[in-house]
């Protein structure tokens, strides 16, 4: 696949408050936020892009693991958690978005309160959250229900194994496939992807609404764990 184009991607980071274009070094674009860089970009055609993909180098090797031939470590820095993910390959686009989001944020929070940008108000992505988080709070007091992580997202499991996480924004929720799949056709999911591929039992639900995540949380956490929920 041809994967995103070099001015898509510099476009995308450079939206983010407080982003700026610069070139150190002759012809190696980079995008920064105050004093410090969150992705390298390279010449054009881009073929990879250096990123903060973690806040130490084995939460960063979870990409080395899921991508194999397309994402690596970063000479000097990548002992600090930065790789080099390839464009183009087996990595989706919003994944390397989602990476971009995360280098950022790394970055920005490390910053000089004085270099700090503005905050953005985000009212969707804010609500999304704060109802996601307020769902997995009544969640962590169920029997077997426990947090973890998988690449960037935070992860709700039942007996380890996941049922349910927030993914730019979405509930993803883990379901029968044929449930799963009447949910796209009817218009009320998207189709969800990792690695390039779509996974037939599970489906991203962007329309934050609290009553029907919550019911779908159930139902993902009763076909995951085998049981109903309790109460």
């Amino acid at each position: 696949m041809d994967g995103v184009k070099h001015d898509e991607l510099l476009s995308y980071c450079l939206a983010k408050p407080g982003a700026w274009q610069d070139e150190p070094w002759e012809g190696d674009v980079v995008v920064k936020v105050g004093s410090k860089i969150f992705a390298f970009l390279g010449s054009e055609p881009v073929s990879s892009v250096g990123l903060k993909c973690g806040p130490t180098r084995e939460a960063a090797d979870e990409w080395l693991l899921r991508y194999p031939d397309d994402a690596s470590v970063m000479a000097y820095i990548g002992r600090s958690g930065w790789n080099s993910l390839r464009t183009g390959g087996a990595i989706p686009d919003d994944e390397l978005r989602e990476a971009v989001d995360t280098s950022y944020d790394a970055v920005v929070s490390k910053l000089p309160k004085k270099e700090r940008p503005a905050p953005v108000p985000e009212p969707r992505k804010a609500d999304a959250r704060r109802v996601y988080d307020a769902l997995v709070a009544a969640w962590l007091g169920e029997a077997g229900v426990t947090l973890g992580r998988a690449l960037q997202n935070e992860v709700l499991k039942v007996n380890n194994k996941i049922f349910a996480f927030l993914s730019r924004d979405r509930l993803v929720v883990k379901l029968p496939a044929a449930r799963a799949a009447a949910m796209v056709a009817a218009g009320e999911a998207e189709v969800f992807e990792s690695g390039g591929r779509r996974l037939k039992e599970w489906v991203a639900v962007p329309a934050v609404d609290p009553d029907r995540w919550q019911a779908l949380m159930a139902d993902a956490h009763g076909y995951v764990g085998g049981v109903p929920r309790s109460g």
